[in-house]
């Protein structure tokens, strides 16, 4: 008789386990915040036995037992997706200049259970026990990431048979892909040695780097021209000179005394240009920013921490244009997310000493060459949705740039550039390929989803929801 209670006893046992660590990781209360009607829960996922990432898990307003898992993650590389947590599509959310917290009417988790993973090990929340282990690159963090769903999966099993989308911003143009092309390497080999599938749907990327001969760099000096941030004058030195650069020199850079002058004319007379949406102000005036360090009490001892990211952590390439003058974004958010109750509210580990928007330090990652343009094909082949979305007025990664490794794909289109349309208004402009659907989100940039909150909510929540 107990050999065969035995794996009953064990299921139970397995059951029992789990719903007592969801327990753990349930977030009763966000400070600050009114009382939820639905689930939250924080904690961390171990990819290594040196490192742990941690997570958000928002779930739907929906029906969270049917509706699909959508993932995050926000860029830099080394910025925390808690940034688009706490700024962009979150239940409770900070806006620009502000300093406090207020509830979000259009969040993500309408119609979605939305997951927020901060990678790679070392960033934000997550934990990495030495300096080695705060060392990454892009293939590096994809098998981490897909590790880290793996847990998840374990933590969360009614979600192991949903639809899943993974999405992200920035730098997760990198990110995004690869994560996507390591669990179609997964799934690859389940088929074989029999596992379970990762039901992968698609993917959604906003103004994200993917292909480093046009985003960055060479696709911004084209759209501050068409803005008129240069005149004709320094566009044609630009032009008959041939002058290119590439972020972090990823590819030869095409240049010459000549070219390095019209540059630096260039940067000095955008300095104070916001350029992730070049319409925006610069909330460096000063009323925020008067103390770059914040003091907090963690586990009962005073700590410090450095409020705010500046525009070259979320965006390195900007280096050349801001230099050590880079204006300081978010300081609020920083300031929130290192409260004693809020991080005791999350479930943070004693180990993190504070939160930073963007890790430095100890923090490398090593940027590789090839992008993510590539795997585009690989995905369209195997069936994933594809929804590449851009603020128009971004300088960071600019739609110009993004349309021309979208014509370098070389698919078909299936329906012509068109206005897509909220409260009778023109959110932005679609066209929709063979593979693909590219969307501009008209007026606003870099952070479309904070900028545009209703508009870009209904779009990725009719890309979910699309048969």
């Amino acid at each position: 008789e107990m050999k065969i209670f035995t794996p009953i006893l064990a299921l139970i046992l397995v059951i029992g386990l789990t719903q007592a660590g969801l327990v753990d990781d349930l977030v009763p209360q966000m400070p600050d915040c009114p009382k939820f009607d639905f689930d939250l829960y924080s904690g961390y996922l171990d990819v290594t036995a040196n490192k742990s990432l941690h997570y958000v898990l928002v779930e739907s307003q929906g029906n969270p037992e049917t509706d699909p898992l959508l993932m995050w993650f926000n860029g830099g590389p080394g910025c925390s997706s808690m940034l688009g947590f706490m700024q962009e599509h979150g239940p409770c959310i900070i806006d620009d200049g502000e300093d406090f917290v207020k509830e979000n009417p259009f969040p993500w988790n309408e119609r979605a259970n939305v997951l927020y993973l901060e990678a790679p090990a070392g960033v934000g929340y997550s934990f990495a026990r030495n300096k080695e282990d705060k060392v990454s690159n892009d293939l590096q963090s994809s098998h981490e990431n897909l590790e880290a769903l793996k847990e998840f999966y374990k933590k969360f099993p009614e979600y192991q048979d949903r639809d899943l989308f993974i999405s992200g911003e920035s730098y997760a143009g990198i990110y995004v892909p690869n994560l996507a092309y390591r669990i179609h390497q997964h799934n690859t080999m389940s088929k074989i040695n029999g596992r379970t599938p990762i039901n992968l749907k698609g993917i959604l990327v906003g103004n994200g780097a993917t292909k480093w001969e046009y985003d960055t760099t060479p696709s911004y000096l084209e759209m501050a021209y068409n803005h008129q941030l240069m005149d004709t004058e320094l566009h044609n030195t630009f032009v008959e000179n041939g002058c290119e650069w590439y972020f972090r020199d990823v590819l030869p850079a095409k240049t010459s005394e000549v070219c390095e002058k019209a540059k630096r004319t260039f940067d000095e007379n955008t300095s104070r240009i916001n350029w992730y949406d070049i319409y925006r102000k610069v909330y460096d005036d000063g009323s925020l920013n008067k103390e770059r360090i914040g003091k907090t009490i963690i586990d009962g001892e005073e700590r410090y921490y450095k409020r705010g990211y500046k525009m070259t952590d979320y965006t390195p390439w900007l280096e050349d244009i801001y230099g050590d003058s880079a204006p300081i974004l978010g300081d609020y958010v920083s300031d929130y997310l290192n409260r004693e109750d809020v991080r005791e509210a999350f479930h943070i580990k004693k180990d993190i000493h504070s939160y930073e928007a963007c890790a430095g330090g100890d923090f490398t990652y090593h940027l590789q060459k090839e992008g993510s343009h590539w795997i585009y094909h690989i995905l369209k082949s195997n069936g994933i949705k594809i929804l590449k979305f851009s603020g128009d007025t971004d300088g960071a990664v600019p739609t110009y740039g993004s349309q021309l490794w979208i014509r370098d794909l070389g698919w078909d289109t299936v329906k012509d550039w068109h206005a897509w349309i909220v409260d009778d208004q023109v959110a932005g402009y679609q066209k929709v390929y063979d593979g693909m659907t590219f969307a501009t989100v008209h007026g606003v940039g870099h952070m479309a989803p904070q900028w545009k909150r209703k508009e870009v909510t209904q779009l990725i929540t009719d890309f979910i929801h699309a048969e």
